[in-house]
Order: C-alpha cells, then structure tokens, then sequence
C-alpha cells in the first residue's frame, strides 16, 4: 500500500491532490477575504453595531462615510456566538475546510440543525494562518434579527449577520444568498468578460497584422518571381552579346594575326 502511494509523490507532494491545490488556490484568490480582486471589487457593508452604524470594505473598517452602501450586515450579540481562533498551517490551507469543521464540531454546543457557524482567515504568522471562528444557535438569532424594531423587512432581505471575533469580523454561513456575494460575483463576471475581451480583440489584432504582414510578404515574393522571370531573357541576351564579343574578339586578333594575302 505505501509503494502505491508513493508512486503517486513527487518531492514530496500527493499529485493526486493538485487539482483540490489548483481549484483551492483560485478560490482563495478570487473568494478569500483578504483576496486582492475581492479588495478591490467588493461592495461596501452598512454595518449595523447596536445603535452604531459602521461602514465596512473588505473586513476593514472604513474611516469616512462612501458615497453609496447597498448591501447591509447585522453584528450579532456576543451573548449570542462562541469564537475561537485557530492555527492552521499554511501548508494544510487546501484541507483548511475540513479542519474549521472539525473544530466548528467541536466549538458547537448546539445541535447539528441548530447550528449556524462562520470563519474568517485574520491573519497570517509565520507558516501558519490565523482563522476566526464563530458559532451561535440559528433559532436564537432567528429570534433575535426578527426582534429588531428599527429594521424594516425590506432592509432584511439580503442583509447578513456578523460576529466579532477580537477586531475581526466573521460572517455567518446562511442558506440566503447575501446581496453583496451576488453583487461581487456579477461584478466579478462583468470585470471578466472585459478582460477576456481585451485580450480577444488584442488577439484578433496581432493575427491580423500578423495576416497582413504574410500577404505583404507573398505579394513581395510574388514580385520578385516574376522580376526574375521577365529578366531571365534579358540575362540571356546579355550571355549571348558576351559570347558573341568573346568570339569577335578573337577574329579580330586572328585576323591581325593571319592578314588577307590579296
């Protein structure tokens, strides 16, 4: 069994498991939190802290009010959510799914269906990744979000609810998909669909100039066989008068050589 699977290893590493590496590496650069596309195409949060209204881009607390904040977020009391915070080493990142399950299992109190959980990479120390987990029970907050006075039903639809979890901030995995993931991932299919289209058209342009400059050089070889064709004539009357001066060139000096006796 160990031969088998080490016909599978090279420099140490499963290559069985490349693709879970590859499909992992993309989703952390496009979907991660601290994703530099998701830094830059992300909607800012309306967060709602109690009676604070706080603005939030990409887990980071904004210092100014923006100009616009669709999207909306609720912070759940602490007396509601359990945290902990976890080391993962950077090398099991592509399993880190699998081990925030196993812990959240083991954080949970609650009851498999009554359990709402969320994490959050908040860092990174040397070889490993801090990860922010949060678990509440899904009655209790179901209770507590319909129990908000000052927050109209229009203004839940899409809205998350959030932990702290120290100064970070965690979001709850709900079965409603969030206003700003959706917003993120059309804006993200938008950004996409312009790169892949300026990178069509500046393949089309190269394999047009590219067209271009093979018909250019055909009609140049074009050019030259039929400038050597209409000159092989030339060339040839040209060899005969040399051949003809050669051979006049000789009677001649035959002649003052041998002159007529008469």
């Amino acid at each position: 069994m160990t031969d088998s699977v080490n016909q599978w290893e090279l420099f140490g590493v499963d290559t069985r498991s490349l693709g879970r590496y590859w499909s992992t590496a993309w989703r952390e650069f496009l979907f991660a939190s601290d994703s530099p596309i998701r830094g830059h195409l992300d909607e800012v949060v309306r967060l709602h802290d109690g009676d604070q209204l706080l603005f939030v881009h990409n887990g980071r607390e904004l210092l100014n009010e923006p100009d616009e904040a669709t999207c909306r977020a609720f912070i759940v009391p602490d007396d509601f959510v359990l945290t902990r915070e976890i080391h993962v080493p950077l090398s099991a990142l592509a399993e880190v799914q699998s081990v925030v399950d196993l812990e959240l299992a083991a954080l949970s109190p609650f009851e498999r269906e009554d359990t709402v959980s969320g994490w959050s990479e908040v860092g990174r120390d040397e070889g490993t990744a801090r990860i922010a987990l949060a678990v509440c029970s899904k009655l209790a907050i179901n209770r507590w979000f319909a129990s908000l006075a000052l927050v109209t039903e229009s203004e839940k639809i899409g809205a998350e609810l959030w932990a702290r979890a120290g100064s970070a901030f965690v979001a709850f995995n709900l079965p409603e998909e969030y206003e700003r993931d959706r917003l993120y991932r059309r804006r993200l299919l938008r950004v996409s669909a312009l790169v892949g289209g300026v990178l069509l058209a500046l393949l089309v342009s190269a394999s047009l100039f590219s067209f271009q400059q093979k018909v250019a050089l055909d009609k140049l070889s074009d050019a030259a066989s039929i400038f050597a064709r209409d000159t092989r004539g030339a060339v040839a009357a040209r060899d005969s008068l040399v051949l003809a001066n050669e051979v006049l060139s000789k009677a001649t000096v035959v002649q003052e050589d041998y002159p007529h006796p008469l």
